[in-house]
């Protein structure tokens, strides 16, 4: 009798030791919870790449430039993100698509939102071979047509230039500025956009407002700064920057000044998990 006693312990000492071995395995391959989003703003110099991600759906805005895409690509191995929902291009300068060719090599996005002024560059000519490889295409956002996503809790609105071509600073004027809500909370990605672009965008949202704003053109200072950081008021603002290159105090002043606290990707990576707060946290 005792040696059944001592067996039925032992078998059911087993079964809640594969039980908790279970538990263990079919966690988050992200380290999300099913109610949690996160934000990673690469530290990619004066270059652009921000991934937004659930456990289940991952979207990219911008990959940096052509020394870039092998690291976004792992970073994404090391999440389990082995596919993009949507890769969103603001714009055709070389350190916002440089590193796409690279990154089709190991991922590839379902869908892929563009701007409305190709450059004639070899950064161009890469992408578009990239793309053509890969049996990709290319979906324009301009005008009044915008792009609205649902992903997963995720709302994605992504906006494009009005004109077809602007005065100055044409190629960041002709950024996408996109939009991203979550359980409530409200984050805003500028591209590079400058004056003619912002102003576009802040008159026809008078009312809105962002808790986490990435600054446009790597924080470099504009005087219109002032007004974006005075109207969309974020609790946030991050730049991103290199040492040399971006980050002006001038522009860190003018959100500091509306209260917001300023993240720089000079400094580190900055990651934000976003469910009924957003936390920044530590990630490399």
């Amino acid at each position: 009798m005792a040696r059944y006693s001592n067996f039925k312990n032992a078998f059911i000492s087993l079964i809640m030791t594969a039980s908790v071995s279970f538990v263990l395995c079919s966690c988050s391959k992200t380290g999300l919870n099913k109610n949690q989003m996160a934000v990673y703003f690469f530290q990619a110099g004066k270059a652009d790449a921000q991934l937004i991600y659930t456990d289940d759906t991952a979207v990219l805005i911008d990959a940096g430039d052509k020394n870039y895409g092998d690291k976004i690509a792992e970073y994404l191995k090391k999440k389990g993100i082995g596919k993009l929902d949507a890769l969103i291009l603001t714009h055709y300068d070389e350190d916002h698509i440089g590193g796409v060719p690279t990154l089709l090599d190991d991922v590839l996005p379902d869908r892929i939102y563009v701007s409305n002024l190709p450059k004639d560059s070899k950064e161009t000519a890469a992408l578009n071979e990239a793309l053509a490889q890969n049996s990709l295409v290319t979906t324009l956002v301009e005008g009044s047509e915008t792009v609205e996503l649902d992903l997963d809790g995720m709302k994605i609105k992504i906006d494009g230039p009005d004109e077809k071509l602007y005065e100055e600073n044409d190629s960041n004027n002709s950024s996408l500025i996109t939009e991203v809500t979550y359980n409530g909370h409200s984050l805003l990605f500028m591209g590079d956009a400058q004056k003619q672009r912002a102003e576009e965008y802040m008159e026809q949202n008078p009312d809105k407002k962002f808790e986490v704003l990435k600054v446009p053109h790597h924080g470099y200072y504009h005087k219109y700064l002032k007004k974006v950081a005075e109207q969309f008021s974020p609790e946030y603002a991050v730049i991103t920057c290199s040492s040399k290159n971006g980050g002006e105090e001038k522009s860190v002043k003018a959100f500091e000044d509306r209260g917001a606290v300023v993240l720089k990707t000079c400094d580190s990576p900055v990651y934000m998990v976003i469910d009924d707060k957003i936390t920044v946290k530590t990630e490399t």
